[in-house]
C-alpha cells in the first residue's frame, strides 16, 4: 500500500507573500513559513494523493525527497497530534479566530487602524484640554467623584467590572486590528491565566515576518493606544457632565486603563512591554537568553569547567554591555515573578 499523509486539523495554513505559506500550529503555538515548493507540496498532502501523485504535481522534488520533506514536516508536528505540555503558570482559553472577523485588506480593517493609532492619541489630547478648559469647577467635581467611592453599591461595583472587561477586550482589539492592517495572520485570541493573573491575549507571534520594525512596535503598542482612547473618552464625558456618579464611573474606568497600561509595559513578564524590549534590542527569546546567560554565570563561578570560566571572564569586544543586559535582566525578572504572587496573589487564600 503506497504511502499516504494527512496535515493534520490542528494545523493552520494562510498565503503568505503570494507564493508561501504562513504555517500556524495550535497545539504548541509554533509558527513556521514554507517556501514556495514546499508549500506545493503541502497543499498535496491531503490524505489522498500517493507519494507519486505528489511527485507529478511537484517534478521539482524527487519521491525520495518528498518522503524526506514529509519527515520534516512530521517531526515539527504537522500531521499528527501532540500531547500538550500542561503549563500551570499559562493556562489559556483561545475563543475565536481573528482572520475570520478583519480582512488585512479591507476599508474596515484600515478605518480601524488609522482611528487607534492616530485618533486615539488626537481624543486623549483634545479630551483633556476641553475637560480642563470647559468645566467649571473641576476640583470640586473631582473631589466628588472621588468622595463617591467608599459609599459604592454592588451594582456599582457590577458596572466597574463589566467596564475593566470592556477595556481588556478592547486592549486585545487594538493588537487584533494592527496586526491584521500589516497583513499579520492572528491565528487566536483569547483568555488565559498567566501566573494565576486572569487576563487577556492574542497571539501576534506572526509580527516576526514582519521585516519592518516601526511596524512591529505598532502593533505592540495599539493595545495601549486603545487605553490611551478610552481614557480620553472618559475626559470627554467629564467636561460635558457634572453628575457625580458619571464622575465616579468615568474615575474608576480611567484607573482601570491606566492599570492596563502599567501593567502590560511591564518589562519583566511576557506582556506588551516584554516584547517591545525585545524588538528595541533585536533579541528574540531575551527572557530565555538571560536565564541560560545567569545560569552559565553561576556554573562557572561555583565549580564549572575552565573554559566556562575563561568564556565569562572575557565579556569585553563589545560584549560587555550584553552580558551585563543578561545579569541585570535575569535578577531582576527571577525576584518580579515571586514578588507578584507574594504581594498580590497569595494574600487572597490567607
Amino acid at each position: 500500500m503506497e504511502e499516504r499523509y494527512l496535515i493534520g486539523s490542528h494545523v493552520s495554513a494562510y498565503p503568505y507573500e503570494n507564493t508561501k505559506l504562513y504555517i500556524y500550529n495550535r497545539d504548541n503555538g509554533r509558527t513556521f513559513v514554507l517556501g514556495e515548493k514546499e508549500a506545493q507540496v503541502f497543499r498535496m498532502m491531503n490524505g489522498v494523493n500517493t507519494v507519486e501523485d505528489i511527485h507529478n504535481g511537484c517534478p521539482f522534488y524527487s519521491a525520495g525527497e518528498i518522503k524526506k520533506l514529509a519527515e520534516a514536516f512530521s517531526e515539527i508536528g504537522l500531521f499528527r497530534r501532540t500531547k500538550k505540555k500542561w503549563k500551570p503558570f499559562k493556562i489559556k482559553l483561545p475563543i475565536c479566530n481573528p482572520n475570520r472577523l478583519l480582512k488585512e485588506d479591507s476599508a474596515v480593517t484600515s478605518a480601524l487602524y488609522y482611528a487607534i493609532c492616530a485618533g486615539a492619541p488626537m481624543l486623549f489630547t483634545a479630551s483633556f484640554f476641553a475637560m480642563r478648559f470647559l468645566h467649571r469647577d473641576l476640583p470640586a467635581y473631582l473631589a466628588s467623584s472621588l468622595a463617591a467611592f467608599p459609599s459604592m453599591s454592588l451594582e456599582n461595583v457590577a458596572v466597574i467590572v463589566t467596564l475593566a472587561l470592556l477595556s481588556l477586550a478592547l486592549h486585545e482589539f487594538g493588537h487584533m486590528a494592527a496586526a491584521r492592517h500589516f497583513g499579520v495572520h492572528v491565528p487566536e485570541i483569547g483568555v488565559m491565566l498567566y501566573f494565576l493573573i486572569p487576563c487577556a491575549y492574542t497571539d501576534i507571534t506572526g509580527i516576526s515576518l514582519l521585516r519592518d520594525k516601526r511596524k512591529r512596535l505598532i502593533v505592540l503598542f495599539a493595545g495601549s493606544l486603545v487605553n490611551v482612547g478610552l481614557i480620553g473618552v472618559c475626559f470627554l464625558v467629564m467636561a460635558l457632565g457634572s453628575s457625580t456618579v458619571t464622575g465616579m464611573y468615568c474615575l474608576a474606568f480611567i484607573l482601570v486603563n491606566l492599570g492596563t497600561i502599567f501593567m502590560n509595559m511591564m518589562i519583566l513578564l511576557k506582556f506588551d512591554g516584554y516584547y517591545v524590549l525585545e524588538t528595541i534590542l533585536d533579541e528574540p527569546g531575551l527572557r530565555e537568553n538571560a536565564m541560560g546567560h545567569a545560569a552559565g554565570l553561576i556554573r562557572a563561578a561555583f565549580g564549572g569547567k575552565r573554559e566556562e570560566k575563561k568564556m565569562f571572564r572575557e565579556v569585553g569586544n563589545g560584549s560587555a554591555l550584553r552580558h551585563m543586559t543578561y545579569c541585570v535582566y535575569a535578577a531582576l525578572s527571577a525576584a518580579y515573578v515571586p514578588f507578584v504572587m507574594a504581594s498580590t496573589v497569595i494574600p487572597y487564600f490567607f
